[in-house]
């Protein structure tokens, strides 16, 4: 029997493949510590270009500097030319479902690597990664794709290292050409003590980078609209609108847009996903009444570009962060990838069933919010003309938490990780400008206590002891904030942080099949129990307080 490779996320069966992605993206087989990189690589391209964008979010924000000490804290471009700091392994994805988009190849390989590093601080080792990812998307290319996609085929049982040897010698043998380096980063983070109506505010960098000769130049960006300019030029906005009125790709979600139109950069902003205006390109250049099908369409165009793709159903501007290092139990993800990720994996595997079976490929791409999953904290329709089909498992309601007209969350009344704080995010042209404003307060039911906005909980989060803990709680501990931060800004270790300023509390329990509602992420409890958490709590995914 055989079963198809999709997605590898096991650090075992990875480490046979490390070298082989970064040898195709950056022609490199050596050490993968960022100064080697940058001192010997094409990546020295993609560092002094990120050095760049940081540099002008410090010029145009004062409040904006590297470490805790300032409001605004920003990503350190020094870790891309750091001997400390380097690119991990965490997974390999089978894109071969993309062949409707990549006319000539049999769809995608794509490596992800995140940033990491490994240091001492008061006679400690400390290790950890960094919210940052690099992704090197090479096409697989093949007369017969139904053919290629049966070189995917594992037999049954392989796993760990001999996984990973057996794709080195099997569907990843051929695969060589580039198509480009794909980096990710959270490049400023604001804690909720200085934007408390929004628990916090971070944005997260985008960039596509293709080689032109021997160098890697920025490039232009998958559907990623270039807003400013299409508002500068009425001839460019009428004739973009133009040819989405003759394009019906959208529905089967193959539509891409062609390249005069995009970007080569993009922003997207947290918490709060696509309630942001800045998250919605399509919404910032078209009103309603000028595309066929209303909202509904604006708002599956916006989730086809970069930024209403990586603010749908993530991880904190992620969809993959990464399986766990063995033994690790502080600071660490009980779940490394996205809800709609997981649904993903189940949907990539349907079509490579279809495909090796039938030889035949479904051509349609699902909507990023939702795939399938109707179970709580699933995002289901308010209007009857925006995804009516979106609607809620037996015993869940829809509910009006996100601040929008059109689109709430499937939960249930007084649940332990429901939201407690709710209000609507004012749009704004600058999403810096963005608050929640008319927050109402939700009871937690008996016992229950609302952990607020303004600590760090965004649309606040129904918690209480840790008696609450029952079918679908678990017992965890939540930072004190002022504590927790204050024992960081001292250089202390995380983990003696975490320990020594947390208290217990009930949490929402969760895994692949039960994910946490937006903004939350499923951290690891010292018990090994999957707890939904805010993301910045946890020390890998933010930015600042790290001893570097």
């Amino acid at each position: 029997m055989t079963s198809p490779v999709v997605l590898v996320t096991d650090p075992e069966a990875l480490a046979p493949l490390a070298h082989r992605g970064l040898q195709l993206g950056l022609r490199h087989r050596g050490p993968h510590d960022t100064k080697t990189l940058n001192d010997m690589t094409p990546f020295s391209m993609i560092a002094k270009t990120i050095d760049r964008d940081i540099q002008s979010i410090k010029r145009r924000d004062r409040r904006a500097g590297i470490g805790m000490r300032h409001a605004h804290r920003l990503f350190n471009p020094a870790w891309l030319r750091s001997t400390q700091h380097r690119l991990e392994l965490i997974g390999l994805s089978n894109r071969i479902d993309r062949l409707p988009v990549t006319p000539g190849a049999c769809g995608e390989v794509r490596w992800i690597y995140r940033l990491a590093y490994t240091t001492i601080t008061n006679g400690l080792r400390v290790d950890s990664r960094l919210p940052m990812t690099v992704n090197i998307v090479v096409f697989q290319e093949d007369e017969d794709c139904a053919a290629h996609a049966r070189r995917w085929l594992a037999p049954d049982g392989l796993s760990g290292k001999e996984l990973g040897t057996w794709l080195m010698s099997g569907p990843l043998a051929s695969v060589s050409r580039l198509k480009s380096v794909e980096i990710n980063l959270q490049s400023v983070r604001w804690p909720s003590t200085v934007h408390p109506t929004m628990a916090g505010h971070a944005e997260y960098l985008l960039r596509v980078f293709r080689y032109d000769g021997d160098s890697l130049k920025p490039a232009p960006m998958e559907n990623m609209l270039d807003v400013a300019r299409l508002l500068k030029q009425p001839a460019l906005r009428r004739e973009l609108l133009s040819w989405l009125k003759r394009h019906d790709s959208l529905d089967n979600g193959t539509l891409l847009v062609p390249d005069r139109f995009l970007a080569h950069k993009a922003v997207s902003i947290a918490p709060r996903g696509l309630s942001r205006r800045a998250n919605r390109p399509f919404t910032q250049v078209f009103k309603a009444k000028e595309i066929k099908g209303g909202k509904q369409t604006l708002r599956r165009l916006d989730q086809l570009s970069c930024v209403g793709c990586h603010q749908s159903r993530s991880l904190a501007g992620f969809h993959l962060l990464g399986a766990p290092r063995q033994g690790q139990h502080v600071d660490a993800l009980a779940v490394e990838a996205s809800p709609h990720l997981e649904e993903e994996r189940r949907r990539r595997t349907a079509v490579m069933t279809a495909l090796t079976e039938q030889g035949t490929l479904p051509d349609r791409f699902p909507v990023a919010e939702r795939i399938a999953d109707d179970g709580w904290g699933a995002h289901c329709s308010l209007a009857s003309n925006v995804f009516p089909e979106w609607r809620c498992a037996k015993g869940l309601r829809c509910r009006d938490v996100l601040g929008e007209r059109d689109v709430g969350l499937c939960l249930e009344d007084h649940s332990v990780g429901g939201p407690c704080e709710i209000g609507t995010v004012t749009q704004k042209n600058d999403p810096h400008d963005d608050r929640v404003g008319a927050i109402k307060s939700l009871s937690c039911g008996v016992g229950g206590v609302c952990e607020r906005n303004r600590v760090g909980f965004p649309g606040g989060m129904c918690s209480g002891s840790c008696r609450l803990a029952r079918k679908d709680g678990v017992c965890g501990g939540i930072a004190l904030l002022v504590d927790f931060n204050d024992c960081l800004a001292r250089g202390t270790t995380f983990e003696a942080c975490i320990i020594d300023n947390s208290r217990p509390a009930a949490l929402r329990r969760c895994d692949a099949s039960h994910p946490c509602r937006d903004d939350y992420v499923c951290s690891l409890t010292g018990t090994g129990q999957g707890a939904c958490m805010p993301p910045y709590f946890l020390f890998q995914l933010r930015v600042d307080g790290h001893p570097l």
